[in-house]
């Protein structure tokens, strides 16, 4: 039963976020670029993760990049090495449009991108990417340890997988109040979507699938997301308003009313939401 519900919610998921990427494509930009205090945002370490197993292989190596959106990682592997081979996969269309639109400007001749649905099957052959990532797009797999070993499949011996995902604290003081509401809502619900990863969880998908000499880092800093609009944006991003569809019109309205009611108390006297923030960083060697 659970192995159903999990595939149902898989098709789901993905069904859904292809179209909310869709949606959000022009703004989604904009939307994710808030502000980590300190500028210790952990993009960038994962970047300098990724430029690093980069700078392992030869010049000429392969990459692919899962969950690509408008380019953010694939762009950088491309543009800092000219005789790589790199590609983007993401199931969003717009997305893609948005990622194709700055390769453009860039005038870069070494990337391409694949529009696919993603999960548990990556549409490639085996053992022939030297690298491959995936940034922040994990959260959303109902299926993990399928993807995890799906990308230890098409990797060639000695490549690296770098994964940046959401780590199992993230944002609790706003999502566990969405969480209750919706129990209240829908007490019969089942949650197999497990968004979120300890350390522990992390590190083991990755030994599980084969991995050698896995590292995983996790970082935790309170963000400032700016107004509750802000915020809002972003909980859009994260597929959760999608769970809002199993609701009669009515409860869903109510739900989201109370929702809101609870985040305002929790702005600060300039409207500005703080929130904890954790985003785990897992390097592995095939």
């Amino acid at each position: 039963m659970k192995n159903n519900a999990m595939e149902l919610n898989s098709n789901y998921y993905q069904s859904y976020m292809k179209g909310n990427y869709d949606r959000v494509s022009k703004n989604y930009d904009d939307n994710m670029d808030y502000k980590w205090q300190n500028d210790n945002d952990p993009r960038y370490d994962f970047e300098n993760t990724v430029l690093s197993a980069c700078e392992a292989k030869p010049s000429n190596f392969s990459a692919l990049d899962v969950g690509t959106g408008t380019g953010r990682i694939s762009l950088m592997i491309a543009s800092k090495f000219p005789n790589a081979n790199v590609r983007g996969l993401d199931q969003s269309t717009q997305m893609i449009e948005i990622a194709k639109s700055k390769t453009k400007d860039m005038h870069l001749k070494n990337i391409s991108f694949d529009q696919y649905s993603i999960e548990t099957k990556l549409p490639y052959s085996e053992k022939i990417f030297d690298i491959v990532t995936c940034s922040l797009a994990m959260i959303y797999f109902t299926q993990k340890d399928k993807f995890i070993g799906e990308t230890n499949r098409i990797l060639k011996a000695g490549g690296f997988c770098c994964v940046s995902t959401i780590g199992n604290e993230d944002m609790n003081s706003v999502l566990e109040p969405f969480w209750e509401l919706y129990y209240k809502f829908n007490p019969s619900f089942v949650n197999t979507f497990n968004p979120r990863l300890s350390e522990e969880q992390s590190r083991k998908l990755f030994e599980d699938a084969g991995y050698s000499g896995v590292k995983v880092t996790s970082f935790k800093e309170n963000v400032i997301f700016g107004s509750l609009r802000d915020y809002m944006a972003l909980f859009n991003t994260y597929g959760l308003s999608g769970l809002l569809f199993f609701l009669p019109k009515s409860a869903a309205i109510q739900l989201m009313d109370e929702y809101q009611k609870k985040l305002e108390s929790m702005c600060g006297p300039d409207g500005n939401l703080v929130v904890l923030r954790e985003v785990l960083i897992t390097k592995g060697q095939k």
